[in-house]
């Protein structure tokens, strides 16, 4: 390809693969991401972050949650883990209600997402997320909110069904520790 117009379609496909990768990367690190990261490091790669688990209550139901309230915890959520239990999730806390977009990367669990609005009440959920781990970036589904939410929870797959969990339901749990930082 040493004519012109080979050099030139050389020079913009790599272009575009460069656009494509900028543009995996910056939706990888926006907020409702659903990927998340340890509390000051990042953990390491092939690793599930290990936040600490707080109480609270969904539906009248008891259950174990850890924090997702930084960028970087966030952008890391519960890629890699490999078990989750029938009463753990991850909540994602955001210091304004926004419409959330969510993906799978390297996420092995399939999981049930869960929507809530500032009052902490169900407005709306996805069931059964696929797993992610291995497929390309731009094969991954994106999960987004119809509407504005200031919270979003992941919960083992099922669980939706399991706990028949509605809109409106509410999730009791101490408001300071919901504070972003």
């Amino acid at each position: 390809m040493n004519t012109p117009t080979g050099r030139i379609s050389i020079v913009c496909l790599f272009l575009l693969i460069l656009c494509l990768s900028t543009s995996c990367m910056a939706r990888q690190d926006s907020p409702g991401s659903g990927m998340t990261s340890a509390s000051t490091e990042a953990p390491v790669y092939g690793q599930s972050q290990e936040l600490p688990f707080v109480q609270a209550t969904l539906a009248s139901r008891p259950v174990r949650l850890m924090l997702a309230k930084t960028a970087q915890q966030q952008m890391y959520g519960l890629m890699f883990r490999t078990a989750l239990g029938a009463d753990e999730g991850m909540l994602f806390c955001y210091d304004t209600p926004r419409q959330m977009s969510f993906w799978m990367k390297n996420t092995i669990l399939p999981l049930d997402l869960i929507f809530f609005d500032a009052d902490l009440r169900i407005t709306e959920f996805i069931k059964g997320m696929k797993p992610g781990i291995g497929v390309r970036d731009i094969l991954l589904p994106r999960y987004t909110s119809a509407l504005p939410a200031q919270y979003a929870l992941e919960l083992a797959s099922g669980t939706i069904d399991a706990w028949s969990l509605r809109p409106g339901e509410r999730l009791e749990i101490p408001l300071p520790l919901l504070g972003t930082e």
